[in-house]
């Protein structure tokens, strides 16, 4: 846990079921940092432009932190085109306390199918596309993904037109309300209230078959967005 810092992992932009709007907020949900924040400090460091680091770990030199931050760069990047990373449902009677906020979808349960046992709306995401990390079977999917003729670079039209951050947060966040809130439609069953055994496992909803489908193409398109650009901030903060 010497590097683990969990407020760098996302950034909170408020979305109300059921609002018109897609496009980013101004501000997110107030926080000590966020996943942005921490995407540019990481290249800042990267590159030698800041002296001091504030979230270096104890005991580890400019030089190890500057790896360290790397490492960030991978994760940061990928973790900001899951859409549950760039947004939060907000819902003053479902969350009275705090910023009445699911947290990413951390506070929601969601099913994958009839069949799966309940599980929190942000878990869902975060494993679409599968838990197997063995490197043999990331190396077999990023084959698999990379030779899509439907995700080749020039197909990705968003690869052109949105070059910073915070414009990939506003894709995650767009993606958040048409594809896992459904547009505000998404039933809402707290997690909380499953796992105190309050609500059923069979009432709590089940992703159709149509829309497991939707997300999983989604999330495909938003993995190799993601890769896609995490190769070019790489060549720009390491001066290849």
């Amino acid at each position: 846990h010497k590097f683990h810092r969990g407020p760098w992992h996302y950034v909170n932009f408020p979305y109300r079921a059921g609002q018109a709007e897609s496009s980013l907020p101004s501000d997110p949900l107030p926080n000590e940092t966020n996943i942005l924040k921490e995407i540019e400090t990481s290249q800042k460091v990267v590159q030698k432009l800041l002296k001091f680091d504030p979230g270096a770990a104890a005991g580890v030199s400019h030089e190890a932190n500057r790896a360290v931050r790397v490492c960030w760069l991978f994760h940061l990047i990928g973790d900001l085109h899951q859409p549950l990373h760039a947004v939060a449902l907000v819902d003053d009677k479902l969350f009275p306390d705090g910023h009445h906020d699911d947290q990413g979808g951390n506070l929601l349960a969601i099913r994958p199918d009839a069949r799966a046992k309940p599980q929190r709306l942000h878990g869902y995401w975060d494993g679409i596309l599968g838990y197997d990390s063995r490197f043999s079977s990331v190396c077999d999917f990023a084959d698999l993904l990379s030779r899509d003729p439907t995700l080749a670079p020039d197909k990705l039209e968003e690869l052109t037109s949105h070059k910073q951050p915070r414009d990939w947060a506003a894709e995650s966040y767009a993606a958040a309300k048409s594809h896992v809130y459904l547009e505000g439609k998404l039933p809402r069953v707290l997690w909380a209230d499953v796992d105190a055994k309050k609500v059923a496992a069979d009432d709590v909803p089940a992703v159709s078959t149509f829309d497991g489908a939707n997300s999983r193409t989604l999330a495909r398109r938003r993995m190799v967005v993601a890769g896609n650009r995490l190769a070019e901030t790489l060549k720009t903060v390491l001066g290849k």
